[in-house]
């Protein structure tokens, strides 16, 4: 078989550990590999990127080992061409010998080509993808602690989700206030209600009629309060994220996403004003951005969400993979952004009268994992 790559390093991953196979061609054509170990910090690392510039080593390539594969990953990219294989891949790759040690097989492999690396996005896609999932994180916490908030009530007997259409709304948020504070007057509470919510006063009252004791008062409390903290951290991380969108607004404002999201966020919407409520087109298209479909990584500029978009309507029915327009499936990167009305109905959880939940606010379908 013919060498592709004639200066090349493997390196098997370890979290506190880094064995590095050293695979250089001569001028001669005599065969020089060296075999040696570098500890995971900084300054190893460091030391292992000048012993293979020492060798004038041009590729780099390691398996995907948990999360440890990162930091090796970032320090070298920018000096050599890292390729980062999926460990399925190369297991499948023949021709192994059960005495070869991993970083040895690696190199062995990438220098007659027979390696294909997964996609690592560029750094700011990856800085804006971990905000996006950090964000998204926090919007599901934030969903868990309203459905406990939800059983408290219900256990003291307060039905006001049965005439709120939001308990979180202002009305709401007012009411659990003020039965935190001690108000048991269904009347008082009643009065409370705002906007469209006052013409529902004689169901608020019987609604809020309850048995409502210091124990209920102190875990709503602390409910109430956490999904408050929660509601600012997202506000927080919504504006970081839009700075980092803000060189692709053009793109991020392209027109073709807006029917993803329905009405949901949109005017008229009582959630529009919640704490926290980050409008469903902004959220969808900051993570597309964040998550950087390999479909479309060869896109440059200001475009690459604006071809993402044109690519998108092609989605299958089928719950578990979206089909991109060349006729690669990557379930795992963009079916979680698809909102409700966009799913079969037996998919979705928490849809109602036709309209498409916020996606914030149910349960979304389980992504698959990937390398990314």
């Amino acid at each position: 078989m013919q060498r592709l790559i004639d200066r090349c390093a493997g390196i098997d991953v370890g979290q506190a550990l880094l064995v590095v196979c050293r695979r250089v061609v001569d001028d001669t054509g005599g065969l020089d590999q060296q075999i040696r170990s570098f500890g995971a910090t900084i300054p190893d690392l460091l030391e292992l990127r000048d012993w293979l510039a020492a060798a004038a080593v041009t590729h780099v390539a390691m398996e995907s080992t948990g999360v440890y594969w990162k930091s090796p990953y970032y320090l070298l990219e920018d000096e050599f061409e890292v390729l980062l294989v999926n460990a399925s891949h190369l297991k499948h790759v023949p021709g192994r010998k059960t005495d070869v040690i991993d970083a040895q097989w690696i190199a062995e492999v990438l220098s007659y080509g027979l390696l294909r690396p997964s996609f690592v996005p560029p750094r700011p896609f990856r800085e804006l993808r971990d905000l996006t999932r950090y964000r998204k994180a926090l919007i599901r916490a934030r969903t868990a602690e309203v459905n406990r908030l939800h059983k408290v009530l219900e256990d003291a007997g307060v039905r006001l989700a049965t005439v709120a259409t939001d308990v979180m709304g202002v009305s709401g948020r007012e009411m659990m206030r003020a039965l935190i504070d001690g108000v048991a007057d269904p009347q008082e509470l009643a009065e409370l209600a705002r906007a469209r919510l006052r013409a529902k006063l004689p169901q608020l009252r019987k609604a809020l009629t309850a048995r409502f004791g210091q124990h209920h008062a102190f875990l709503l409390g602390r409910m109430l309060a956490h999904v408050e903290a929660l509601a600012a951290d997202i506000t927080v991380l919504s504006e970081r994220i839009a700075e980092l969108v803000e060189p692709w607004g053009r793109a991020a404002d392209d027109p073709r996403l807006d029917h993803w999201g329905g009405s949901a966020g949109g005017r008229g919407d009582p959630r529009r004003d919640r704490p926290g409520h980050v409008p469903v087109p902004h959220r969808r298209a900051s993570g597309l951005l964040g998550r950087a479909v390999s479909g479309a990584a060869g896109v440059g500029g200001q475009t690459w969400l604006g071809h993402a978009a044109q690519r998108l309507p092609l989605v299958s029915r089928r719950p578990h993979r979206v089909r991109l327009g060349g006729g690669q499936e990557q379930g795992h990167l963009l079916f979680g952004l698809l909102p409700a009305a966009d799913a079969p109905a037996w998919q979705t959880e928490g849809h109602h009268g036709g309209h498409p939940q916020d996606p914030g606010d149910r349960v979304e379908p389980a992504l698959h994992r990937g390398v990314l």
